[in-house]
């Protein structure tokens, strides 16, 4: 037991360096989720919205791209409030609504 745990840290640790080697800031939950996929990159809901928001900058008009920020503060506030994550894979998103908070 002891061994297995002091494996997992190493592989926390490691996942974290690898992180650091980058000279960005990131958020615990990035930290977690790279641990939890074994370093696999994977789409997540927040990425998909950045996508989008830079993508279609120049498209959309002002009054479309207040909708768009709109839609993506509630989205943060729902991932915040009743998931208690900063992001989600897309993988992760169940197709049947949630009714209550965890």
């Amino acid at each position: 037991m002891i061994f297995y745990l002091e494996e997992v840290r190493a592989d926390v640790l490691g996942a974290y360096h690898e992180f650091s080697s980058k000279k960005r800031r990131f958020h615990i939950d990035e930290l977690k989720n790279y641990f939890l996929t074994g370093g696999e990159e994977d789409f997540t809901l927040m990425k998909l919205v950045d996508y989008h928001k830079v993508a279609y900058a120049n498209t959309l008009s002002n009054g479309s791209l207040k909708n768009y920020r709109t839609t993506e503060k509630y989205l943060k506030r729902y991932l915040k409030e009743w998931l208690r994550t900063a992001d989600i894979f897309l993988s992760e998103i169940e197709t049947e609504p949630c009714l209550s908070p965890k």
